[in-house]
């Protein structure tokens, strides 16, 4: 049986007290993950991300419509 989806704007509240811009371990922390596994989605371009330097950035609102459109269950 599939799982309700999110509500869009119940999932922007979520991420309301983070900044625009993400970091590896802030996207870690909202999704409970390590940030290994973090990293491990952007190599396989599973999760939107910037690479800047030696660092991932990701933009709040591209990580909240990834979540959203993304299949219940799926990494």
């Amino acid at each position: 049986m599939a799982q309700p989806r999110i509500d869009l704007e119940e999932l922007k509240r979520g991420f309301a007290e983070y900044p625009p811009i993400l970091t590896t371990q802030d996207v870690a922390d909202l999704m409970s993950m390590n940030v290994q596994e973090v990293r491990r989605l952007v190599r396989e371009g599973r999760i939107p991300a910037r690479r800047i330097g030696k660092a991932y950035r990701f933009f709040r609102d591209e990580v909240i419509l990834w979540l959203y459109h993304r299949e219940p269950g799926q990494d």
